[in-house]
């Protein structure tokens, strides 16, 4: 298999890597030659992925601005709606495909519970120490709950995320968000797999994060991938 350079290649981070490969095998089934799959591959790479300066992969902002509305007129609940758009393809340069979205809804692997900057995502990889550095809040998890995902009439996705108002955290996040921060959504797309055209085939689960500031979250878990 024609790779990028090797020194390059040893560079992408895990996932990077993993998409590379993935399309580069998918590109030569359909019998395109070594070099046009290869470039095929790296393109592939480069819709979700961008080096910096320092020429270090990480992980293009791929973010859902929330639209908050409250329910109730006394002691109001704050929800947010969020468009989860599948006819396009998203800032990262990949969409989730309706039979993948509506598969992952079949399986019942949607993941109900959010929090803010991937903080349960980081736990599990053992990197809390690193969120620590984009985000000081700990215990986040279950601050933000998935109450539904409805298909609207374009057939797009539409989820409702509202705050939970028993969790240590509400009022002191709640006025964060009120001061106008933390209000992009960052979607999780566990185990994804990808096809020649960047698009998600299959995914384990789905869940979500809330955060402030989407590319620093998005390279912090880069990072946390990579290592």
């Amino acid at each position: 298999m024609i790779t990028m350079p090797q020194a390059l290649l040893d560079k992408l981070p895990k996932e990077a890597k993993a998409i590379y490969e993935a399309v580069y095998k998918k590109a030569k089934e359909m019998g395109k030659s070594d070099k046009d799959a290869a470039i095929i591959a790296i393109t592939a790479v480069k819709r979700k992925y961008k080096q910096t300066k320092e020429k270090k992969w990480v992980t293009k902002s791929y973010a859902l601005k929330l639209n908050i509305v409250k329910s109730g007129l006394f002691n109001s609940t704050i929800k947010f709606n969020v468009p989860i758009k599948i006819s396009k393809y998203d800032a990262e340069g990949e969409r989730i495909l309706k039979s993948t979205m509506q598969d992952l809804i079949n399986r019942n692997a949607i993941n109900t519970i959010g929090d803010l900057d991937h903080e349960r995502i980081a736990k599990l990889d053992n990197k809390i120490e690193l969120r620590k550095k984009i985000n000081p809040y700990v215990g986040t998890e279950g601050l933000y709950l998935l109450e539904k995902l409805d298909e609207d009439e374009d057939g797009e996705y539409i989820a409702t995320i509202a705050m939970n108002k028993s969790h240590p955290l509400y009022k002191q996040v709640l006025n964060e968000h009120k001061q106008g921060k933390y209000l992009y959504l960052s979607p999780e797309w566990e185990g994804a797999r990808y096809n020649a055209d960047n698009e998600i085939i299959y995914a384990d689960k789905f869940g979500f994060s809330i955060t402030s500031n989407p590319i620093q979250s998005a390279n912090m878990i880069n990072e946390v991938i990579a290592n």
